[in-house]
């Protein structure tokens, strides 16, 4: 993880997923880690399977616990199920604190978070364009 120009917290994958297109975005993020090292197979139709159990973190072990030994799972419903999950979650609580964030007012709607202007600085840096557009919905400035 490394600090965002003028933003007090460590931006790291996962805070820069969840930036950049949520919880289905930190998911798919994340998976990619397990698949290289062989913990975690994706099929072409989208069909997971996992042959080991534990992964490096919670997000990992959230993931790999939602896909079933030996039957396997779909990824659409491990994105969706994944995406209420505390570990999960908890990225999108640290922007939120870090000002990178704003909940919107339906928690569970669409939008449930929206980048705030130090979000889009900060995700715009580390994408290296300077321009820090996402297409994403902007908060207000407060």
């Amino acid at each position: 993880m490394k600090p965002c120009a003028s933003v007090p917290v460590s931006v790291g994958v996962h805070e820069l997923a969840f930036l950049a297109g949520g919880p289905g975005r930190v998911v798919d993020t994340t998976i990619v880690g397990p698949r290289v090292r062989e913990v975690l197979c994706v099929a072409r139709d989208g069909r997971l399977t996992a042959p080991a159990r534990t992964g490096e973190g919670p997000i990992e072990d959230t993931i790999l616990a939602l896909v079933p030994a030996g039957s396997g799972a779909d990824l659409t419903e491990v994105r969706l199920a994944a995406a209420v999950d505390p570990a999960i979650l908890a990225v999108r609580d640290r922007l939120v604190a870090a000002g990178l964030m704003r909940r919107a007012p339906r928690p569970f709607g669409r939008r449930a978070a929206m980048v705030t202007p130090a979000g889009e600085r900060c995700l715009g840096r580390r994408a290296g364009n300077g321009a820090g557009s996402t297409g994403r919905r902007r908060a207000r400035p407060t």
